[in-house]
């Protein structure tokens, strides 16, 4: 599939990228970034953008930025916007690769995305702290269920939860129509009953037993 025909509006995917490309939100003008792309990707969305393709037919870059999506992004301090007033950009990693590191940690790597952005580099590699933090939070996010996965989990314990009370229900009802006839036979009305007919039985057979003498 020829990566246009992947979705449904290609003329929005491109003017969102136009867009994104332009601005310096997520990285410089003219420049192109992971962060971009994670925005474009959510920004095509938004205004209605879909995919001609399943999740299991996505593109390894495509599943990326679908995850990217969903995640939390921002600075260790909890800001979402990684430029700073002088122009250098700090670390932006997801909420839950920060919440793995310690202070130290999360300084180390901050430091070295400063100091290499102001030497003009765009693309500046993680601590191995920070990328261990980054792959824990990734696999993290990818093992929890969506939305639509934990709906249909919850609704499918609910039919369980719906069947098993059914079938209790039926069960119960079942065991007092039979308690219900045990008792009947052994009531005081029902033993008269059975006496009283095999008294019958018994001259019944009595006189037949006459007529052939």
């Amino acid at each position: 599939m020829a990566p246009k025909d992947k979705y449904t509006d290609p003329e929005l995917r491109d003017e969102v990228k136009e867009e994104i490309h332009k601005g310096d939100k997520g990285g410089k003008p003219g420049q192109w970034s992971a962060r971009k792309a994670q925005m474009m990707a959510s920004e095509y969305k938004k205004r209605g953008g879909s995919y001609n393709t399943s999740k299991e037919d996505q593109s390894e870059s495509q599943k990326h930025l679908d995850q990217w999506s969903k995640e939390d992004w921002q600075t260790k301090e909890g800001s979402g916007t990684a430029k700073k007033e002088d122009g250098t950009r700090k670390r932006y990693l997801p909420k839950e690769a920060w919440e793995q590191m310690s202070d130290d940690e999360k300084e180390k790597t901050d430091d070295k995305k400063v100091k290499e952005s102001k030497k003009g580099k765009q693309f500046v590699g993680n601590t191995t702290e920070a990328k261990s933090a980054r792959k824990k939070a990734s696999r993290d996010s990818a093992d929890s269920p969506d939305e639509d996965s934990k709906a249909n989990g919850e609704g499918k314990k609910h039919q369980t939860r719906t069947q098993t009370r059914r079938s209790s229900r039926l069960q119960d009802k079942a065991d007092g129509e039979k308690n219900g006839a045990s008792q009947n036979s052994n009531s005081p009305k029902s033993k008269k009953r059975t006496a009283t007919q095999s008294k019958s039985s018994n001259k019944k057979k009595k006189n037949e037993s006459s007529k052939e003498e």
